[in-house]
This record gives C-alpha cells, structure tokens and sequence, in this order.
C-alpha cells in the first residue's frame, strides 16, 4: 500500500509540475502585453490549449492507470489473507472471518458447506414459477 501511494503521489506531483510549466508559458506570454501580435496571441491560444488537452488525457490515463493498480493491489491482499486464512482456519474451523474497518468491511472467509446460494435460487425459482403461471 505504501508503494501505491508514492506512485500516485509521483504522479500527482508530475502532473502538477507540467501544469505549472504551462501556466509560466502562459504568464509569460501575457506579459509581453500589447506587443502581441494577433497572429502570435492565435497561435498561442492554439498551441496553449493543445498541451491543456494533452496534460488532461495523461491526466486521465494515470487516473485509470493508479485505479486498475489499486485494484489488483486490493485483489492480490485479498487473495494473499485469504490463502492465510484457510490454512490458519485448518487448525481454528470457524464458519466465517470478518474483517472490521471503519472504512471497509469484508468477510475474508467462509466455509463453503455453509453456502446456501443453490438453495436459495431453487426457491426463489420456485415461487417464481408459481406466480408466474398467475400473470
């Protein structure tokens, strides 16, 4: 987790920084004042909002990039404790294994014999069956 930070710290710091070389360019420019010709201020604008839109789609890929990584990131920890978790559930045979957080809640484990998903749908599929021959 702390890896993850500092890659999307990095890369909220990059990103920043060639917001911040853009906006100079752009201070710069202005201060040249009225000795802007309307050909120079055009290309400019032109030039100006293209590294806008070029520092807005790296903006989004990173953004994609840092949430698919915090993703698979998620997903190996969960998978890493829940491999743990069965084998330390060998010797302790609980039911279930909670985890809390205040700002996440996950069961981490299960014992499958506990599982009553089959069951459920055949009696959902069943009452549904007979309500729906009533339609």
């Amino acid at each position: 987790m702390q890896e993850f930070e500092k890659k999307k710290e990095n890369a909220d710091r990059d990103l920043n920084n060639a917001f911040q070389k853009i906006e100079a360019e752009k201070n710069a420019f202005a201060q040249r004042g009225n000795s802007i010709t309307q050909a120079e201020y055009e290309n400019f604008q032109r030039v100006y909002q293209s590294k806008m839109q070029n520092l807005d789609q790296q903006k989004q890929i990173l953004e994609n990039t840092i949430a698919a990584e915090g993703a698979k990131t998620m997903e190996d920890l969960k998978k890493r404790i829940n491999d743990f978790l069965v084998e330390y559930n060998k010797k302790q045979a609980y039911s279930y294994i909670f985890s809390y957080s205040a700002a996440l809640n996950i069961l981490f484990y299960k014992d499958p014999a506990q599982d009553i998903t089959n069951e459920v749908v055949a009696g959902l599929n069943a009452a549904y069956n007979k309500t729906g021959d009533k339609k």
